[in-house]
């Protein structure tokens, strides 16, 4: 006789169970692991969650900046660029406390220009880092800048293979990042 509660990678699990996971673990590859599912099985199930409006960005990735490490540590950041055409793309982020103007360069990394990339070096002990993309124009006016949300059209790689999530800030802003 099955137990009621067993659980197997295949047995469904419900958002609810989904939602509590990412809201109490540390990191999503725990969270993962609490479900008895893989890191990438929740991360899409996660974006699911937030384009259907049953959780905030915020609530997926609760303490997003969970991978320190040494000086050097290099993030390497695509963007798809359908969601926003522009001519030009420049990333920025509170890492360096949003010194960098217009930002760091994005440049093409495909042959019909729809996809974006570039590599930073993130300083010593640096955690994490909120970011936000502008087209090299006025920072004041919100119409140059383009907040990315965690997902498909722009997610971020550490070269030591560590994790390195994100998340949404809806109010992020150049001078004045979010804590």
């Amino acid at each position: 006789m099955a137990t009621k509660n067993k659980k197997t990678n295949n047995a469904p699990i419900s958002d609810e169970s989904i939602i509590e996971a990412l809201t109490t673990q540390m990191k999503i590859k725990d969270a993962a692991k609490v479900l008895g599912r893989s890191y990438n099985w929740l991360l899409k199930k996660s974006h699911d969650l937030v384009q259907a409006g049953l959780i905030e960005s915020r609530d997926a990735y609760p303490v997003y900046h969970r991978t320190g490490g040494p000086a050097g540590k290099t993030i390497t950041v695509y963007f798809n660029s359908a969601v926003w055409p522009q001519d030009k793309y420049y990333i920025r982020g509170s890492f360096d406390e949003w010194q960098s103007e217009p930002g760091f360069a994005l440049v093409s990394s495909s042959s019909d220009n729809a996809y974006y990339s570039v590599a930073i070096t993130l300083p010593q002990g640096v955690e994490g880092a909120d970011f936000f993309i502008n087209n090299g124009q006025d920072l004041n006016d919100p119409a140059n800048l383009y907040q990315p949300a965690p997902g498909a059209n722009f997610h971020l790689s550490a070269s030591d293979g560590s994790d390195f999530t994100i998340e949404n800030f809806d109010n992020a802003h150049p001078g004045k990042p979010q804590n």
